[in-house]
């Protein structure tokens, strides 16, 4: 996974440069704020991609250890939120 995720990393990493360079050429703002867009959605998914796999290490942590797995649910809710 961590390769996928360092990935989609590097692609970030070189839609903003391409930011860097459409302001630099003074592009319009439209073409600005789609790019913006694009870079946001890609950071999400690599979000969602760590979250969700921090949801299935801590929750089997939880019920190993006798619990329901509520607590970690509770706490995937809370980073999904930080992620919207």
């Amino acid at each position: 996974m961590h390769k996928e995720l360092q990935r989609r990393l590097k692609r970030v990493e070189g839609q903003v440069r391409g930011v860097q360079r459409l302001l630099d050429e003074g592009a319009d703002c439209e073409a600005v704020v789609l790019q913006l867009s694009a870079i946001k959605g890609a950071l999400q998914r690599v979000g969602m991609k760590v979250a969700t796999c921090q949801l299935g290490t801590r929750m089997a942590e939880e019920i190993k250890q006798g619990g329901t797995g509520k607590e970690a649910s509770d706490e995937l809710t809370e980073t999904f939120l930080r992620l919207a």
